[in-house]
């Protein structure tokens, strides 16, 4: 096994035992009781009060709320870095695509059709080389993470994205409505499960990847359950291997989907957010190891390594027990692999020990979509927020949430969910639509490009010709 797991704890909370503890500390991690999103008819940003379904601790009055001026970005694309040549291309593309897309009537993702000619030509205009294309983006990002460690340090402001599973068109509206990366701007986090089931998980891993290589040190990616051949061949038609074959044939889909494993076996398991906040896939197992065990674990990691350790598995599979069900502490088996022990669901105690043991704050994961969701959930007396960004995913009629982090006035950190909302969800008609949100704030000497270093503009800020 490469990661040893300590045996000290799993005696004292065996499966279902009620040891829950009071916190020694309270929870500096404060989750802000509104959430943004974007009118898609308007395209009005709105401030809408957090659904108390998705609390579970208490009531929604009572969480944090500070409010704060949001600040713009007046250079969106002129905030480049250092980034390779194939990688600005695609992310030049994609902001082309999320203003056409953004400037169509809203629909699901299944029934976009898109523009003329398909999605991958228009993401990739490199002379029509979409292959090559590919298989540069996916060895740069290859080079990247291998330069990682397992878990990532990252600092706020950040932008948590959850699973997205190739529903590239919500990955554009979600730029488009919340921002590209810059260089200048806070770290986005890709939380795993980029491919399988969506209609176009090529687009969506090349433009993630392509983000990756411009803003290296401004993108974390995160590995999930299905960045692993043998879910990706076991979901069939609906799998990521079949869709490289769909759109590429079988010789170069092949070569496309080997190149992009080339790079998910490297990627790291984790980011650690301020020192205080742990990302994770899935969740955190027995809860029995600590954030120095992640942050060595050794990769490339395959489908058949991580079934020799129990911790990593359940770092990309296992759930939580939510404190509305009875059995909400301890460690439980799983549903998901036929209660044969392998997978485990943890509760409100586990977290709440995990956290105190490794001198952090909170859990983000993601994983789960839930029916008529909100796309977040907020558990575990606050400790454990649940993040999932396609909407409307699988029939479920769920909103799709990304999370902002940022810090407070007095240090502490404040965790905001922004949405995009689903189309098929039945609404309660009392609900409204939320207040329009204020305007931003520029601060243009901030964002102030000087002349030549962002490589579109020259020293007197005209834009370079192509």
């Amino acid at each position: 096994s490469r990661l040893a797991v300590g045996e000290g704890r799993r005696g004292a909370r065996r499966m279902g035992a009620n040891s829950c503890s009071a916190p020694t500390h309270p929870v500096q991690v404060y989750i802000d009781g509104q959430y943004d999103y974007v009118d898609h008819v308007t395209r009005a940003r709105r401030v809408h009060a957090v659904e108390q379904k998705a609390v579970h601790s208490l009531p929604v009055q009572d969480l944090f709320v500070e409010p704060r001026r949001r600040r713009g970005n007046p250079l969106r694309a002129c905030a480049w870095g250092p980034a390779d040549t194939v990688a600005r291309g695609v992310v030049e593309a994609a902001i082309a695509l999320a203003d056409w897309t953004a400037s169509e009537p809203d629909v699901t993702d299944r029934d976009w059709l898109g523009p003329n000619g398909g999605t991958l030509a228009a993401l990739c205009p490199q002379d029509g080389q979409v292959t090559e294309t590919l298989v540069v983006l996916a060895s740069c990002v290859r080079q990247l993470v291998k330069q990682e460690p397992s878990l990532v340090n990252a600092d706020v402001p950040a932008r948590i994205f959850g699973d997205l599973h190739g529903q590239f068109r919500d990955l554009l509206l979600w730029l488009k409505d919340f921002g590209f990366p810059h260089r200048h701007g806070p770290t986005y986090v890709f939380n795993g499960d980029f491919v399988d089931r969506g209609a176009r998980q090529l687009e969506t891993v090349a433009l993630i990847f392509a983000l990756k290589v411009a803003y290296p040190s401004k993108v974390v990616l995160v590995r999930g359950n299905h960045e692993f051949r043998d879910i990706n061949e076991h979901m069939g038609a609906a799998g990521f291997r079949a869709a490289c074959d769909d759109a590429l044939g079988h010789s170069d889909g092949e070569l496309v989907y080997d190149s992009f494993h080339s790079a998910f076996e490297s990627l790291p398991l984790g980011c650690l957010l301020a020192n205080k906040v742990l990302i994770v896939h899935g969740g955190l197992g027995d809860g029995d190891w600590n954030l120095n065990m992640l942050a060595n674990v050794e990769r490339p990691l395959t489908a058949e390594t991580i079934v020799e350790n129990q911790c990593i598995y359940n770092v990309l599979w296992s759930d939580p027990v939510p404190e509305t069900v009875e059995q909400s502490f301890g460690v439980h088996d799983s549903p998901r692999d036929g209660h044969r022990g392998m997978v485990l669901m943890f509760g409100k105690d586990v977290t709440e020990d995990f956290c105190q043991r490794n001198s952090i704050e909170a859990v983000v994961r993601s994983h789960q979509a839930k029916r008529a969701g909100c796309g977040y959930e907020v558990m575990h007396g606050n400790r454990l927020i649940r993040v999932f960004s396609a909407r409307d995913y699988e029939g479920n009629r769920n909103d799709g949430a990304m999370l902002k982090v940022r810090r407070g006035k007095a240090g502490h950190l404040i965790i905001r969910a922004q949405l995009l909302r689903s189309i098929e969800k039945a609404r309660d008609p009392m609900e409204g639509d939320g207040m329009l949100a204020e305007p931003p704030v520029y601060n243009t000497a901030l964002f102030h490009c000087p002349g030549g270093i962002c490589g579109l503009h020259d020293a007197a800020g005209q834009k370079r010709d192509a």
